[in-house]
């Protein structure tokens, strides 16, 4: 589910809030970036000035709180979430509720005119 999201060298990679280190070790990608959230400004900067950005969202309500934030000028064009939903609390704690603490992705984009 992931992959066709990481597979382009070409397209930058970042982390937020945490760094998703399993995910770059099945991908095969030393260069993904990790955004904590003090640093959201400047990562909504660098998307003005990439074509593409895939954003791999490693808390639960990132997301969320990242569309808030998105300033008119970025969009996301794709989004998936990778959140399991078991229903009982009990397998949630055993097997985690995302695979590789990794919970949504995006692909933010600027807006064209």
């Amino acid at each position: 589910m992931v992959q066709k999201f990481v597979e382009d060298d070409g397209t930058a990679v970042v982390c937020y809030p945490r760094n998703c280190d399993s995910l770059a070790f099945y991908a095969d990608r030393a260069d993904l970036q990790k955004v904590r959230t003090k640093d959201v400004n400047q990562l909504m900067v660098d998307c003005h000035h990439r074509p593409r950005t895939v954003v791999l969202f490693t808390h639960r309500d990132s997301l969320a709180g990242f569309r808030n934030t998105l300033p008119p000028s970025l969009e996301i064009v794709e989004e998936t979430s990778l959140k399991r939903k078991y229903g009982r609390s009990l397998l949630d704690k055993m097997f985690g509720s995302t695979p590789w603490g990794l919970c949504d992705v995006a692909v933010v984009v600027p807006k064209s005119e």
